[in-house]
């Protein structure tokens, strides 16, 4: 069975169009679990209200504002499928996609923790490159490497995601999926392709997409473990020195000690410590000038 899991705050006016694109799914193998990040809009009423009809399994759960990754790390210890798909509040399903994920995972291997697959746009233009035959059982950065690239459907292995969750820092309420991605292929874990659109997508104004750059400077340690990360993940001496300096910009600006670098690396890691201080300045000087 697949959980579908939609992390929301504030947006029951976008919960319906996923419910119904739940209800009217070929394949009903699978849960929908709701975390309510704190909404104060009705949330919890329109959900009682669904969940009287019957018409699918709908579980629901209420936190304390905390972000989207505290709500994650919630959902995979009450998940009750062995698949876990995160699908966006303003997100939806294509009609045959629990189907087309059920048939796809006949054919992955023991080293796959996630199915990969397509996402678009309401109007019909792709959010992500194609899928080639070459990716298969890869992690998501060598995919990268490989061609892929954009925005992606991406269903994970529920026990994995147990032991590999989000980090929580106080007072930082965003932490970026790319690092839970990165911890699983440095574990050796990979991905398989499912070269069909599984989800369909419509940005909002207020949504995570919008705000990157401040999402950049109000969670800092969370972007200090990413490239922490990536120092050991990424194949050029380039990326390599681009993501300690950014490592030691974002570990500067965070004022915190967790997550220091220990890997391989260290010694040029330390020798670019002052290139990042340097860095942590202008990420300061934007963030006043904005």
């Amino acid at each position: 069975m697949v959980t579908v899991f939609t992390p929301t705050y504030n947006r029951v006016h976008l919960l319906d169009r996923l419910y119904h694109s739940l209800t009217k799914q070929s394949c009903m193998d699978f849960e929908w679990l709701v975390i309510d990040d704190g909404s104060t809009d009705g949330t919890q009423h329109y959900i009682e209200n669904i969940q009287s009809e019957n018409k699918i399994k709908i579980r629901y759960q209420r936190q304390e504002n905390s972000g989207k990754h505290v709500a994650h790390n919630t959902a995979v210890f009450l998940a009750e499928g062995e698949w876990f798909y995160c699908v966006d509040s303003d997100d939806w399903l294509t009609e045959n996609s629990i189907s087309e994920i059920s048939a796809a995972l006949k054919n992955t291997c023991a080293s796959d923790c996630a199915l990969i697959g397509y996402k678009m746009l309401a109007d019909g233009s792709m959010l992500c490159k194609p899928f080639t035959h070459q990716m298969s059982h890869k992690g998501f950065y060598d995919m990268v490497q490989m061609g892929a690239g954009g925005e992606y459907s991406i269903v994970l292995k529920t026990e994995l995601l147990r032991e590999h969750l989000f980090p929580v820092v106080p007072g930082e309420k965003f932490s970026t999926e790319a690092i839970l991605y990165d911890k699983l292929e440095l574990n050796g874990y990979t991905m398989y392709p499912v070269p069909f659109v599984l989800t369909i997508c419509e940005y909002q104004a207020d949504g995570l997409t919008s705000q990157i750059y401040q999402s950049l400077l109000n969670n800092p340690t969370a972007y200090q473990l990413f490239h922490m990360q990536r120092i050991d993940l990424v194949k050029t001496w380039k990326e390599r020195i681009c993501h300690a300096i950014q490592y030691q910009a974002f570990r500067s600006m965070s004022h915190k000690q967790k997550f220091v670098y220990s890997g391989a690396y260290k010694w040029m890691v330390d020798l670019f410590y002052i290139p990042g201080i340097l860095g942590a300045k202008y990420y300061k000087t934007r963030r006043r000038s904005r």
